[in-house]
């Protein structure tokens, strides 16, 4: 039950985290900005102990968040699960709302909606042998000036169900599979 507004930073505007697991309830946020990666949350691996950090959020919402790679979640492996939340016109130089390099990405009953990147995906792109699954949830009006406005993946799997009509477009590259 938080609210971060106008936060600022190189990486990871609100949160950022090694390893472990970062949990968001019942929260907003609002126009924060990272230069670089993760206008609002960033996970990477630790560096003493080797474990990938996971990210959950729970009834959330993140609007007009900025950041050059991943304008509102950035993770390196690792998990990011979204359960009920709102992301609303968030913006990256490349992937929009979550950034991942080979992460398992879930997401049920969500909405996307007015987010854009220049380049790579307005909403979700995963990198590396990563893996997106889609349940549930609405894609309107997504877009990436040079990429993909939904859904992207260059090597892992993709898989969506129970989408609403306004879905928008996949990526689908080599060695990806792709489930609707």
């Amino acid at each position: 039950n938080s609210t971060f507004e106008n936060n600022k930073a190189d990486r990871a505007a609100v949160v950022g985290a090694q390893g472990g697991t970062v949990k968001i309830t019942n929260s907003t946020f609002l126009n924060n900005n990272a230069t670089s990666q993760a206008g609002v949350i960033a996970t990477s691996i630790d560096p003493v102990d080797k474990t990938y950090g996971t990210i959950v959020v729970y009834d959330s919402t993140f609007k007009n968040n900025y950041a050059q790679t991943a304008g509102v979640i950035g993770a390196e492996a690792g998990t990011i699960t979204v359960y009920s939340s709102t992301f609303e016109n968030n913006k990256a130089y490349n992937d929009a709302v979550v950034g991942a390099r080979e992460a398992t990405v879930k997401v049920y009953s969500s909405d996307f909606i007015n987010n854009h990147a220049e380049y790579a995906i307005g909403a979700i792109g995963v990198t590396g042998k990563g893996s997106v699954e889609v349940d549930d949830s609405m894609f309107v009006n997504n877009s990436a000036s040079f990429g993909v406005g939904a859904i992207g993946s260059d090597n892992g799997m993709i898989k969506v169900n129970n989408l609403h009509k306004s879905f928008g477009k996949l990526n689908v590259l080599n060695g990806v599979s792709l489930n609707i």
